[in-house]
């Protein structure tokens, strides 16, 4: 008798889902960075897609995704997902400015004068305005027409103001007075004096040929 042997196999598939590989790196959005000049500290803040976010302070990374920074500078965020993918972001800072702006005024009398006196500012940087007793006017010159206290202030371009008061004190539009003396009211056959007095001033009296200075003449 023959006899016919039959090999069978059996296979078995198994199908694996591998759903834990992520090659992506995270979005990273940061806002705040302003595009005005500005007086105040800055936050910037990070926006990301997903992971752990960090800033980093000048020697070490920190979590977190606000940084509030007062000066200017590059500033640094990094973002990590759980894959390990990491997205890092620079941001250069250069709209603070805390420092206020000079302002020298000239102009004011040093010596006595009769007449106005122009006070002339001038700034390191800035919109020059001044104060014409009633509201501040754009300007960078002002004529004082009599003595008082003149205000003068810059405001630059981040809000930074400075103001300065200049006391004009040496302006005198208004003539000394002048009484003469001494003059006969009946006839004499003596030499007359003629005394001059003033309310202030450098008194001289006129010889026929030249001003001197005094304020008495012997007229013989």
């Amino acid at each position: 008798m023959d006899c016919t042997f039959v090999s069978i196999v059996i296979c078995k598939v198994v199908e694996y889902n591998v759903n834990n590989i992520d090659k992506i790196a995270p979005t990273l959005d940061v806002t705040g960075n302003p595009t005005a000049w500005t007086n105040k500290d800055v936050t910037l803040t990070a926006t990301v897609s997903d992971g752990t976010v960090e800033y980093f302070n000048g020697s070490k990374w920190i979590a977190g995704d606000k940084y509030t920074v007062s000066a200017n500078g590059t500033y640094k965020f990094r973002v990590t997902d759980v894959a390990g993918n990491v997205t890092e972001q620079s941001i250069v800072v250069d709209k603070i400015d805390k420092v206020a702006p000079t302002l020298e005024i000239t102009g004011n009398a040093t010596t006595w004068t009769n007449r106005d006196v122009t006070l002339t500012a001038t700034a390191s940087d800035g919109t020059v305005e001044y104060f014409d007793g009633t509201e501040w006017i754009e300007g960078d010159s002002l004529t004082a027409v009599k003595n008082g206290t003149y205000q003068f202030r810059v405001t630059d371009q981040a809000g930074n103001v400075t103001e300065k008061s200049v006391v004009v004190n040496k302006i005198d539009k208004i003539a000394p007075s002048l009484e003469i003396t001494g003059n006969a009211t009946a006839w004499t056959n003596k030499d007359v004096t003629l005394s001059a007095i003033v309310s202030d001033g450098t008194v001289e009296y006129f010889n026929g040929t030249e001003w001197i200075e005094g304020n008495s003449f012997s007229a013989v």
